[in-house]
């Protein structure tokens, strides 16, 4: 089942590695301890590089150990840490100004240096680089991303935005990965919004319609399907309060809670032997993290093109799946056809809201072109801050300013637009936050079916099918 839902951009994606011991003499699945791994990590601009980024990075080394390299942000000395500071102020005036005319996050927020010492900027070409000689040199390399993920028409056309503009997308990952020995391995872990497209990178040139791509094998565990926004990225200097995908899944592999309280193995813990495994952190993540993510892997992908659409069926061995399905079958208070059949009303609910926020935000926008064009008309340089005459213009106007933005008809028409869009938006994230829960439920349940189906098919896709959730699990 294809998630049903579409969402505006940002968000995180990440990959990983080895862990230390964990509660109750689990111990670290035994293909996690040799792994290589690689981090990436950083907003394309200091707004968009949260706090809580870094400290996921900080986590993933204190989980992974050493990378072999770690591309962040701007490189070593970058002082473009964003945290939220209530004490930051300034003109009140100015503010609403900055909101009005050019709108962005981060004014409330201070910036400070990285704690991190990367070892240079996270920029493309680096990592493709970085990418290509660890391949060579054969075996698993794993890729932890933690960055901001940019939505997409296709699943193939998913980008992660990185320092300075750059980008990396999934054809420049699955050329890499075409191009490296047979004997190699790449291993995504991406906790971005819309990561899921990355999924696509098991195929040849990143095109499903090439099947799979030679050279390594590839696979990957996602924060989020490529339709839907992932949780992360918060600069609340608060760490108890950061939800998302990366810190919820590197503490299951400690074998702990969110917040690193050690958990009893069997939570943990789905094949009996004792270890966790990347799949089952993974899993744990799917079974309860509170946010709208719905965590997806290059293995379901491939049922999703491999298995037949119908034929005959036979029982398939997948513990974390039957977890799922059970775990959340019983937190839901449904089954899985329910939650199809929920997620279904859930789609043409969010369909018509979709079109209202549309509607609200056309007029949104034709009530601020009324009140901007009534400001510029008496003070021409009101939008620019940077203009010679700007410090004097609000010395001199600043009543008249401020009388026209709390009592004019046309700027209390534009914040009742403001308030309505607002509203519409709130309801959207509502619905996707309630319709995550019943789409984990319907894609574990689809998981099983589809992989019953290609099971009896068997073959070399079958094979594959394998090949990929043994990457998946860390052997």
């Amino acid at each position: 089942m294809r998630s049903i839902f579409r969402r505006l951009p940002p968000l995180i994606l990440g990959v990983a590695l080895a862990a230390g011991l964990g509660a109750g003499g689990l111990r670290p699945h035994p293909g996690l301890g040799k792994l290589r791994w690689v981090g990436l990590g950083g907003g394309s601009s200091p707004d968009s590089n949260q706090l809580s980024i870094e400290q996921d990075l900080e986590l993933a080394r204190a989980v992974l150990g050493e990378p072999v390299a770690l591309l962040y942000a701007g490189g070593a000395g970058t002082r473009a840490v964003q945290v939220r500071d209530p004490e930051v102020k300034g003109d009140p005036l100015v503010a609403r100004l900055g909101h009005l005319f050019a709108p962005r996050g981060g004014r409330d927020a201070r910036y400070q240096p990285t704690s991190l010492k990367p070892s240079g900027p996270a920029r493309a070409d680096d990592l493709e680089e970085v990418l290509a000689l660890e391949l060579k040199r054969e075996g698993t390399t794993t890729l932890y991303v933690a960055a901001h993920g940019e939505s997409s028409e296709a699943p193939a056309d998913a980008l992660i935005r990185l320092w300075g503009g750059w980008s990396v997308g999934v054809p420049d990952l699955a050329a890499v990965a075409d191009a490296a020995p047979e004997a190699a391995t790449l291993r995504l872990i991406l906790t971005s919004c819309y990561s899921g497209g990355f999924s696509e990178v098991l195929f040849r040139e990143g095109d499903a319609a090439q099947g799979p791509g030679p050279g390594a094998l590839r696979c990957g565990l996602f924060a989020t399907t490529w339709e839907r926004q992932a949780s992360g990225c918060d600069p609340d200097p608060d760490r108890r309060v950061h939800e998302g995908y990366g810190i919820h899944f590197l503490h299951a592999l400690k074998g702990e809670d969110r917040e690193g309280k050690p958990l009893e193995p069997g939570l943990l813990d789905l094949d009996g032997d004792r270890r966790v495994s990347l799949l089952e952190a993974h899993t744990r993540v799917r079974l309860v993290s509170k946010t709208l993510d719905v965590p997806t892997t290059t293995s379901e992908r491939w049922l999703r093109q491999a298995a037949p659409e119908r034929g005959p069926s036979k029982e398939v061995d997948l513990p974390e799946e039957r977890r799922v399905v059970k775990a959340l079958e019983a937190s839901l208070g449904l089954d899985a056809r329910a939650a199809s059949r929920k997620l279904e009303a859930a789609r043409l609910q969010l369909q018509a809201l979709e079109l209202q926020a549309e509607r609200a935000r056309q007029e949104t926008d034709e009530a601020w072109w009324d009140l901007s064009g009534l400001l510029l008309s008496r003070w021409p340089v009101l939008d620019d801050p940077y203009h010679p005459a700007y410090p004097a213009l609000l010395a001199e106007e600043r009543e008249a300013i401020l009388k026209l933005l709390d009592t004019h008809p046309l700027s209390r028409a534009y914040q009742t637009k403001r308030a309505v869009e607002r509203g519409v938006d709130a309801k959207i994230d509502a619905l996707l936050l309630e319709s995550a829960g019943w789409e984990r439920l319907a894609r574990a349940a689809e998981n099983l079916e589809l992989a019953g189906r290609l099971a009896a098919a068997g073959g070399e896709d079958w094979e594959h099918f394998q090949r990929l959730r043994a990457c998946e699990r860390g052997l």
